[in-house]
């Protein structure tokens, strides 16, 4: 008797390349993205836009590609437009096919996915549209095809670097943009692709539909990389004793781990830092830090009532706002940059 195949490797493969989609997509459309929900309640990846509209995906993978067997490549399609034709909601920005499938996702023998393509309706050969009129026709379904774009991002190979290149050249590229002329971002690339992947696998088993990776949560990621070397050796003018310092250094390192509220910490120290400025243009950080250590700690730890580490509490909360502080500027400019991304 043949034994059942229980190798899960095609349904991790999949997952694998549905996040990493996700991530794609977040950056292609990071100017005009508000949050991202990944297995949604209509869709594998909802994208909700700042204009209310929203873009629905749908990913399909195969994880060996044979350019000679491209016998499921009807079915995926069928799959991807059965789904996407559910969507019935008047706040469609985009219904978007999204696969490896080599060399053309939807078989029809034409040669208009080159590498990475994003291909609108309109814009495909008529043997491109051939097929998909005929799935819909067949399906018995209707979807707005001006808002349909079939894409195509190459994800095979054993070597994770082979397989992700696409999906971390993007990163790349969003990376050299956001981080202007500072150049500390891209050395990070492949630690943000391993951040987002976990946080979007963690996001995909999550039920709760009202749980989604914002904006500023990843912005808060990029925020944490612009300002990391800043303040790595003792300083003595920052008036913390050094032990309470090493200590801080590590709590700090937990601090910013939990995501949650410090986009928010972040925009209520620049606000001081601002308030500050407009009385004293000169001031330094050092004198910034000491000066306002009460407000800074209250904003770092407003809810603390650990008097055990008070003293590391404000060691760590002096650390937070002096690395803001000194990269003020830039860190502006990044978030500038944010509202002009265009890919």
């Amino acid at each position: 008797m043949e034994m059942p195949n229980r190798n899960a490797s095609a349904s991790v493969f999949g997952w694998q390349f549905q996040i990493n989609v996700a991530i794609y997509l977040m950056i292609k459309y990071f100017k005009d993205f508000e949050e991202i929900k990944i297995e949604g309640k209509d869709q594998d990846i909802e994208i909700s836009l700042n204009n209310k509209e929203k873009i629905y995906a749908q990913a399909k993978a195969k994880e060996h590609i044979n350019y000679k067997d491209t016998s499921s490549y009807s079915s995926k399609l069928k799959k991807a437009l059965d789904s996407l034709s559910d969507v019935k909601s008047k706040d469609v920005n985009k219904l978007i096919y999204i696969s490896n499938l080599e060399p053309n996702p939807l078989n029809s023998g034409t040669n208009e996915f080159e590498r990475v393509a994003f291909l609108k309706y309109d814009e495909l050969l008529d043997e491109s549209k051939s097929k998909i009129d005929y799935q819909l026709a067949e399906l018995k379904k209707n979807l707005d095809k001006s808002k349909l774009i079939i894409a195509k991002i190459p994800f095979y190979g054993e070597d994770q670097i082979t397989r992700k290149r696409y999906i971390i050249e993007e990163i790349n590229d969003f990376l050299i943009y956001m981080q202007g002329n500072q150049g500390n971002l891209l050395p990070y690339s492949r630690e943000f692709l391993r951040i987002w992947e976990d946080d979007f696998l963690h996001n995909a088993t999550q039920t709760d539909q009202s749980i989604k990776i914002k904006k500023d949560d990843v912005l808060w990621n990029l925020l944490v990389f612009e300002i990391k070397d800043v303040c790595n050796t003792f300083d003595a003018g920052m008036k913390i004793d050094e032990e309470d310092y090493y200590h801080a250094i590590d709590k700090y390192d937990k601090v910013i781990a939990n995501k949650e509220g410090n986009f928010t910490i972040y925009n209520k120290i620049t606000a001081l830092i601002y308030s500050v400025k407009k009385e004293n243009p000169n001031i330094r950080s050092n004198e910034f830090i000491n000066e306002y250590t009460n407000k800074i700690y209250d904003i770092v730890f407003s809810n603390s009532k650990n008097d055990d580490e008070q003293l590391i509490e404000i060691a760590c909360a002096k650390i937070v706002a002096k690395k803001i502080f000194v990269r003020n500027s830039s860190l502006d400019s990044m978030i500038r940059r944010v509202a002009e991304y265009e890919n």
